[in-house]
Formats: structure tokens, C-alpha cells, sequence
């Protein structure tokens, strides 16, 4: 992933204590918390995301970049399948030597 030298403009903070204490309430023990806030909503994430949101933020956007965004369990593998066919002039032999992780990278 290519990516520039902007800055990450969103705000990242720790959420308070009383907070995760109420978050380990509410999952199974040794699941992974989100426990810090990112940008003007405050979304969750793990603090591991800060590096990750930074390198999707600056990522470089080529006008050739397609994007499948979908729902869970939407049919997401089968849309990629047709939209990467339909890009490449539906070459089938190619679709089927590189695994679909190769031909699109994930942004969860």
C-alpha cells in the first residue's frame, strides 16, 4: 500500500477507566477491547488501528481504483469475482491462477 505524508487529522484518545471497566462487563474474558476513541464520533477501535488508519488515510487513490463495498454475507466474494472479470477483459485463466486475496486487497 503506497501511501503520502499527510497527516492523520483525527483526533485519538484513551476512553476512561469506568469505561472499560464496564466494557470487560460485557464481553467474554480474553476478548481483544476496543478501548481508545478515533476522529469527531469517537469510534472504537484497539489502539492497533491508529497505524492502520493512518496508512488507509494515506492511501494513494488512483482514478483506476475500483472499490466493492458491501454488507456482511451480501455476496461480497462473488461481486469482487465479477467486477474483476468484467475489469480485465474476462480472463478467466488469469482469475483463476491469482487468489482473489492478490486481486483485492481487504479495508475492514
Amino acid at each position: 500500500m503506497t501511501t503520502s505524508n499527510k497527516s492523520f487529522p483525527f483526533e485519538i484518545r484513551d476512553i476512561e477507566p469506568e469505561q472499560v471497566e464496564k466494557l470487560k462487563q460485557s464481553y467474554q474474558k480474553n476478548t481483544k477491547l476496543c478501548t481508545t476513541r478515533f476522529g469527531p464520533k469517537g469510534y472504537l477501535f484497539t489502539r492497533k488501528f491508529e497505524s492502520v488508519g493512518k496508512n488507509i488515510y494515506n492511501m494513494e487513490i488512483r482514478p483506476s481504483d475500483t472499490f466493492v463495498v458491501t454488507l456482511p454475507r451480501s455476496g461480497t466474494t462473488w461481486t469482487q469475482e465479477l467486477v474483476w472479470l468484467i475489469l480485465n477483459n474476462f480472463d478467466y485463466e488469469k482469475a483463476l491462477e491469482t487468489p482473489l486475496t492478490v486481486r483485492y486487497p481487504f479495508l475492514e
